[in-house]
């Protein structure tokens, strides 16, 4: 949902520019041009900044809802795992993530060795 804001903020829905309030303006607020999407990107979701135009702070409640689900994700993934009810197809894929960041992590450390010689 977030990416869809993010693509009408840059223009890429035309037929969505004559709704009424939609787009807003950005006014003296010195957020640039409507379209340049790093301004939006710097935004914080909390609190709400109501004199935003609508899409950007629908923007800002799905990045808001999006960090939600996603710490709700992890918190079940821990939950699941200390009472030993995750799937198994799931404590695998844990298992290699976990190995995987361990091999990132040392092959970062070597380049840092080899660094020093």
């Amino acid at each position: 949902m977030e990416e869809d804001f993010t693509d009408i903020w840059k223009g890429h829905y035309p037929e969505l520019k004559g709704s009424m309030g939609l787009m807003g303006e950005m006014g003296g607020r010195g957020g640039g041009k409507r379209g340049e999407i790093g301004d939006i990107e710097k935004l914080k979701f909390y609190p709400l900044d109501t004199s935003l135009p609508q899409v950007v702070q629908l923007k800002l409640r799905a990045k808001e809802i999006n960090l939600l689900i996603e710490n709700l994700q992890k918190s079940l993934v821990i939950k699941m795992s200390s009472s030993m009810t995750l799937p198994a197809g799931e404590r695998i894929r844990l298992r290699e993530q976990v190995e995987d960041d361990f091999d990132h992590w040392l092959a970062n450390e070597r380049k840092k060795f080899d660094k020093r010689d």
